[in-house]
């Protein structure tokens, strides 16, 4: 089925990827750096302390698409694959490194201190989005996810207090 979507025949679909977990990870690998192409075009084009305010919208925009999705239900079946639990663990942990990072240097750019928990920060906020975006295929409540992420967006102001200082004021959150 996958190889007939693709347009691409079984055989080619087998020596590129010789297993399930191979092309499970192909996906993982492919959304990541479709992901980063957003995150990067999102950073060219806002002040750096303009982009951390965006920050929760933007990972919902990019968390809630059907790709996203996609990486979800191959985490959770990773649950009864120990072998693609492995290989996908060692993935993600470096594309939370990258991630990490970004913010990290986004943070710095905008004249501000990351916090020492900052990667537990950046955790929550990753696991909000997921558990924000299996939430809203099932209610379906657009407006529920979007008070939700304004949410997560008044905290990431509570977390970084002198964020506020830096946006210009007409943007600047209550």
């Amino acid at each position: 089925m996958v190889a007939d979507e693709a347009g691409v025949s079984r055989g080619a679909m087998s020596h590129q990827y010789p297993t399930k977990t191979d092309l499970m990870l192909a996906v993982v690998q492919a959304v990541y750096e479709q992901d980063a192409e957003h995150y990067n075009r999102t950073m060219a084009a806002a002040p750096p302390a303009q982009w951390l305010a965006d920050l929760p919208s933007t990972m919902w925009d990019v968390i809630s698409q059907p790709s996203g999705t996609a990486v979800m239900e191959i985490m959770l079946a990773s649950r009864s694959d120990p072998e693609l639990a492995d290989k996908l663990r060692t993935m993600q942990t470096a594309i939370d490194t990258r991630a990490h990072q970004w913010i990290v240097d986004r943070i710095a750019s905008a004249g501000l201190r990351d916090r020492p928990d900052g990667e537990a920060i950046h955790r929550l906020f990753v696991s909000a989005m997921r558990g924000l975006s299996l939430e809203g295929l099932f209610r379906r409540d657009p407006a529920g996810v979007q008070k939700s992420v304004a949410v997560l967006g008044e905290i990431l102001h509570l977390l970084y207090p002198a964020l506020k200082t830096k946006l210009p004021k007409s943007r600047k959150k209550p």
